[in-house]
């Protein structure tokens, strides 16, 4: 069996060629889109283990794309990665089927052993920028 098979999405191609390097060290990148609509239709016939999103998207959300990956019976598990805090924000994410959130400027130090602990069925929550676990009920 090969390494776990990750998508991500994120509008900011820097970004995106660094969540890129990140996620390669341990996972098999099978792609890299800009937008929440090129996540649909990537996702379609990839056999994922894990889709690693941005929450900010122009053109359809992170949380949109979530919840119609959901609507449609994708049970992929969901990384958000963001640089938003707050609550609601949060709550939004995982109540349209996120299954983590890390934080943009923590992704270097906890984005794999969120990948991993979401691919092991888990769930996980990045500390926030001031050292204080967001609460989320599930």
């Amino acid at each position: 069996m090969g390494l776990p098979r990750v998508l991500i999405a994120d509008d900011h191609e820097i970004i995106l060629r660094l969540l890129s390097v990140l996620i390669s060290r341990d996972f098999d990148l099978v792609g890299a889109v800009l937008n929440g609509p090129a996540v649909l239709k990537q996702a379609e016939g990839l056999h994922l283990d894990a889709i690693v999103m941005d929450i900010s998207m122009p053109g359809m959300t992170g949380i949109e794309a979530a919840r119609q990956l959901r609507e449609r019976g994708d049970r992929t598990p969901i990384v958000f990665v963001s640089d938003y805090v707050d609550d609601e924000v949060l709550q939004a994410a995982f109540d349209a089927g996120g299954t983590a959130y890390v934080s943009k400027p923590l992704a270097s130090e906890e984005l794999v052993f969120a990948l991993q602990t979401v691919i092991a069925g888990g769930t996980y929550v990045s500390a926030s920028l001031d050292g204080t676990l967001v609460q989320i009920s599930f």
